[in-house]
Formats: C-alpha cells, sequence, structure tokens
C-alpha cells in the first residue's frame, strides 16, 4: 500500500469526521451525568436517579472521551497544515525550475 500525503488527507478526514459524532455522542453523555452530579437536589426532585451508577457512567466514559478528543485534535491538525505543506512544496519546485 502506497500511502501519500493525499491519501493520508482523505483517512485523517474520516477519521475526524467518525471522531466527531463519537464526541456528541459522547459529549452529551458525559454532560447528563456531569449535570445530575452537580445538580444533585434538582436531579433527585426531576429524575430519582442512582447516583452511584450515574458517577461510574461519567468515569467511565471519560478514557473513551479523551480518545476521540485526541484523535480529533490530532487529524484536525494535519489537515490544518496539510495545504500549508503542499503549497510551500509546490513554491520550492516552481522556484527550483
Amino acid at each position: 500500500m502506497n500511502l501519500t500525503l493525499v491519501k493520508l488527507f482523505q483517512w485523517a478526514k474520516t477519521l475526524h469526521r467518525t471522531a466527531l459524532f463519537g464526541m456528541v455522542i459522547l459529549s452529551l453523555l458525559m454532560g447528563a451525568t456531569g449535570s445530575i452530579m452537580r445538580f444533585p437536589v434538582t436531579a433527585d426532585r426531576l429524575l430519582n436517579p442512582n447516583f452511584q451508577l450515574v458517577r461510574s457512567l461519567h468515569s467511565q466514559l471519560s478514557p473513551y472521551f479523551s480518545i476521540f478528543l485526541i484523535l480529533m485534535m490530532v487529524s484536525g491538525l494535519y489537515m490544518y497544515f496539510f495545504p500549508w505543506y503542499t503549497k510551500r512544496q509546490a513554491s520550492k519546485k516552481q522556484k527550483t525550475s
């Protein structure tokens, strides 16, 4: 498999989009569990949650949240610098020609 910079860019774009959807889902879950832990009196009146389960769910989701966030950051940085790098390489080729 010949991995070029363009193929790597397309792969990073796909990975970034997939990580985005994972982050949206995890953000909603983490936000809901965090709000329940932050406002226990209100949550107790409205939902009557099991606080130990909510705390456990919040702490078990956080590593996945971090992994998706790191994947998004790395792929986003590559997508940010790729056009700059290709323009720079093209201008170097023009100067040497």
